[in-house]
């Protein structure tokens, strides 16, 4: 009888490639807490379980020890960054779960997880076993035989390897592997290698000869170039091949029956899962594990949150008939909470069909109205738009979405507007956890509900879109949005009240919502033939600047060619790099700039990107953003693109347009107001430094914004300690650098280069800055000082940001995380503040019977479009709210403006 296979895991190197698969967005549990690795290691755990059904499975661990390999080589692994924090100690709690599931974890003292992986896989071959290692380090393809093989994680699939794929992949057999290695080296393991000699090389030479004994016994045969490398790096080969050999015979008191994956202890699993926010791992252990909760009561709520569970996707009803239409209808008018989704054949708000729409009224009380259907007659598009308008005519219910703005245009450019009130879960989940990064249905569904999604590629076939699914799979998928949707409200309302971000979410966000709903659906023309004119002005501009560039090297090259500017600026004209990347020395904005100070070409190279970019940006692609139903641009607000609370643009980015050049300037020029009307542009002047003086309550500070000083003149007078009237522009410049660089944890270093001036004197101003400014010091030190002890830095209006590192050992994290504290509670009340201004702003429009109609939003301004003959009455209502919206200790300004296009002002 066959015996079963023994599996042998890398721990650290599924755990490792967990952690930094969430690098950008960590997950989080809601007090903090990193959780990538766990949830991560276990997802890839659980799938591996399911494809291969384990019976004999070890999890295999590096030494907690140096190992024999330290005390050849003391440089062995010396380059590999030191465990972040955060990941370390998520190990035991790791290590911990898989010993209450049942499995052996092993480590040796002395001994990487290779070393007894090789033992393994020799003891278990022996004993007649097949044996597979998982893994995706390529040292272990060296234990390959007829039966020993990998399992390698490649993206999201398994790949089994034998002695065939060892070859196909890297060009060698499993027996040459180690001299492969010892020819290549391994940058990750800090093992030299022979320098000169890459993957290629090594291959081709292990092609020719046996081993690398037999290619040193043949030198005479190689070329000169070749001799030379091997000749010169015969000693870093053969330490190499010592380092690069995995033991097969270490002394290690584990046999294969001691691999045998036991009964474990359900209920301590499922409660360190729980304890770090892990819900969904908890059903997949249960149906992996086959385990019952214990009680019946449990196991009905798991069957609940189980998205594919019969009984949960039964009770979703398509609504085909005149009837079932009449009774949705009758639910929409009499309940006082429902949740809608649509179904569209485009992700693009602006241009969707509408496909269908699907409601819950509670949880697993969930509809789907199709629109549109290949299997099924639906109703009449008019029949049923007249009767939903009726329907919510009468509806007084608290309208629940996922990223509701996008239904909102759906719903409204098919005719039905929706006037709310509104609750989005994914503002809701970003106001909880604006660090989290991802705000997703199905993301959101596992942290908060631990329910495993139906998704979109599930269900949708590539390069089709949603009217192509059958009613029966549409309904399951649609009808399940919904209903989630349902279920996220309920969680999130209550964590919303238990934290205090109630008045945040429904007197700032959800206000703002619709707002932008608004905003975008206006858009705003655009003069295109101004812009295709200004692009051959910019073709010329280009080529110009190219003939210089070309001039000043000597030589024609491709200027958008990194590996030929590295050659230019660093071989041929001999300028220092400054900062090395995978591919060679940086030639970006900021190294650039640097070299911009002492030679011309990167001066020239820099203005050329610039104007390149703005023409390729902006220029030629503004007006092919024009929608041709509207005639005008319309731009996406994302509420959730920043964790300060900044609302961000996007297709097309309106923000990001620079305003203090002449290409900017000209770009805004081609944004025009209907005829007769005129904008209008409303600007909070120095907001952020007026919130600083606000809560630093610094005497100096203060008293320059209530006296309407030049506060970069009133501070380059403290710090020169000349009279304010004396003070140079060379010194207005240093200290408005200083007064936005400061509060924001600005070092010495970047303050010298970005004024050009020595470290020392860079460190002295900020020294003086701080000695004359006392309370914004002192300020700085309490916010950062609270964010220790809160793990949270938060807003005037009570906003609140978890900065997850503030407590770090590591320096680099820690000065970071205390950037971000500031940085939230200053420019984080600056978001907060324009929200509120765009809210009452709106209010007083409406009460005044004014015609102005926001446009857009751009950091601190505000672009409105208005009759002309309101222009001046408009311009005072605005000036008067924005300045009067919050009671700060120093008065907030605001620059008022109007003019025929947006380039006119300012």
């Amino acid at each position: 009888m066959k015996k079963e296979p023994v599996f042998l895991i890398d721990a650290y190197g599924l755990i490792y490639r967990a952690y930094f698969a969430f690098i950008r967005n960590p997950l989080r549990t809601r007090d903090g807490r990193n959780t990538s690795a766990i949830f991560g290691f276990f997802k890839m755990l659980f799938r591996f379980i399911r494809e291969y059904s384990p019976v004999y499975c070890g999890i295999i661990l590096d030494s907690k020890t140096p190992t024999f390999r330290e005390q050849i080589f003391a440089q062995y692994k010396a380059t590999r960054q030191k465990t972040p924090e955060d990941l370390h100690a998520q190990i035991p709690l790791i290590e911990d779960i898989l010993a209450e599931m049942g499995f052996s974890c092993v480590r040796l003292d002395g001994y990487e997880a290779d070393d007894i992986m090789g033992t393994l896989s020799v003891r278990a071959e022996e004993a007649g076993h097949d044996c597979y290692v998982v893994s995706s380090d390529k040292d272990l393809a060296q234990l390959v035989t007829r039966g020993v093989r990998i399992i390698r994680m490649e993206k999201d699939n398994f790949r089994l390897m034998d002695s065939d794929a060892v070859k196909e992949k890297w060009g060698v057999s499993p027996e040459q592997i180690i001299d492969y290695l010892a020819l290549v080296g391994d940058v990750s393991d800090n093992i030299p290698g022979v320098e000169g000699i890459g993957e290629k090389g090594a291959a081709r030479l292990l092609s020719l000869y046996r081993d690398m004994d037999d290619i040193y016994a043949h030198l005479d045969e190689m070329s000169p170039s070749i001799e030379k490398k091997l000749s010169q790096g015969k000693e870093r080969a053969y330490l190499s091949r010592e380092l690069a050999t995995i033991k097969t015979d270490v002394d290690i008191d584990v046999g294969i029956e001691d691999l045998k994956i036991g009964k474990g202890r359900p209920d301590r699993v499922e409660a360190l899962f729980e304890s770090h926010e892990l819900k969904s791992l908890i059903l997949d252990y249960r149906e992996l594990f086959g385990v019952s909760s214990g009680t019946d009561k449990a196991d009905k709520e798991t069957a609940s949150l189980i998205s594919n569970e019969e009984d949960v996707r039964g009770s979703y009803v398509s609504v085909i008939s005149g009837v079932e239409f009449d009774t949705l209808c009758e639910k929409i008018k009499s309940v006082s909470l429902l949740a809608l989704d649509t179904e569209t054949d485009s992700a693009d708000p602006f241009s969707a069909n509408i496909v269908g729409i699907s409601f819950a009224f509670s949880p697993g009380d969930a509809y789907y109205l199709p629109i549109v259907s290949p299997d099924t007659d639906c109703l009449d598009n008019s029949f049923v738009l007249a009767g939903l308008r009726k329907a919510f005519s009468s509806c007084d219910a608290l309208i629940i979405g996922q990223n509701i703005k996008f239904d909102l245009h759906v719903l409204r450019r098919w005719g039905l507007d929706l006037s709310g009130p509104f609750f989005d879960t994914m503002v809701a989940a970003w106001v909880l956890d604006a660090e989290s990064g991802n705000f997703g249905m199905d993301f959101l569904a596992e942290r908060y509900l631990g329910w495993k999604t139906l998704h979109y590629t599930d269900v949708v076939e590539k390069g089709s879109d949603f009217s192509s699914v059958p009613l029966d799979i549409a309904t399951s998928y649609a009808a399940e949005d919904a209903d989630v949707t349902f279920r996220l409200y309920e969680v999130l309302e209550k964590e919303l009240l238990k934290e205090g971000l109630v008045d945040i979410f429904y007197d700032i966000e959800m206000p703002i919502l619709k707002l932008l709903t608004d905003m975008e659906s206006r858009g705003i023309r655009l003069d295109a033939d101004s812009l295709r004119k200004f692009s051959v002005e910019l073709d010329e501009k280009l080529k110009d600047i190219e003939k210089t560039i070309y001039a000043c090297a000597g030589h024609e090259f491709n200027i958008n060619s990194t590996k030929q500017l590295q050659i230019v600026l660093f071989e041929e004209r001999g300028l220092t790099p400054t900062k090395k990347t995978k591919t060679g020395y940086s030639t970006d904005i900021s190294v650039l700039e640097e070299l911009a100070g002492i030679d011309e070409l990167p001066r020239l190279i820099l203005e050329y990107r610039s104007l390149f970019k703005l023409k390729n940006t902006y220029v030629d692609v503004l007006p092919s953003l024009i929608n041709p139903v509207t005639g005008r641009i319309h731009t996406w607000y994302g509420q959730t693109g920043t964790a300060t609370g900044r609302i961000s643009s996007k297709d097309p980015n309106l923000q990001n347009i620079p305003i203090k050049t002449e290409e900017g300037r000209r770009i805004r020029e081609a944004f025009v107001p209907d005829d007769g009307f005129v904008f209008i542009s409303a600007d909070y002047s120095q907001i952020e430094l007026v919130i600083l003086a606000h809560l630093s309550q610094d005497q100096g500070l203060c008293r320059s914004f209530i006296d309407g000083e030049d506060v970069h003149r009133a501070t380059a007078s403290l710090l020169f300690s000349v009279p304010v009237e004396e003070v140079s522009v060379e010194q207005r410049r240093i200290a408005k650098s200083i007064n936005f660089g400061v509060m924001y944890g600005m070092s010495a270093f970047r303050l010298a280069r970005e004024l050009g001036i020595p470290r020392k004197d860079a460190a002295d101003f900020i020294s003086a800055y701080f000695e004359k400014y006392s309370g914004i010091k002192a300020f700085i030190e309490k916010v950062i000082r609270e964010a220790e002890e809160q793990g949270y830095s938060q807003t005037i209006m009570g906003r609140r940001r978890r900065i997850p590192y503030i407590n770090s050992k590591n320096k680099t994290q820690k000065m970071a995380a205390e950037r971000m504290a500031v940085n939230t509670a200053i420019q984080g009340s600056g978001a907060d503040i324009i929200k509120k201004a765009m809210i009452e702003i709106e209010k007083l429009l409406k009460e005044k019977g004014l015609s102005a109609r926001m446009l857009l939003q751009v950091h601190d301004e505000l672009v409105f479009e208005v009759p002309e003959e309101e222009c001046d009455v408009t311009m005072r209502a605005i000036k008067s709210c924005m300045e009067s919206v919050v009671k700060l200790s120093v008065p907030l300004r605001v620059n008022v403006e109007s003019g025929k296009n947006w380039g006119q002002m300012h």
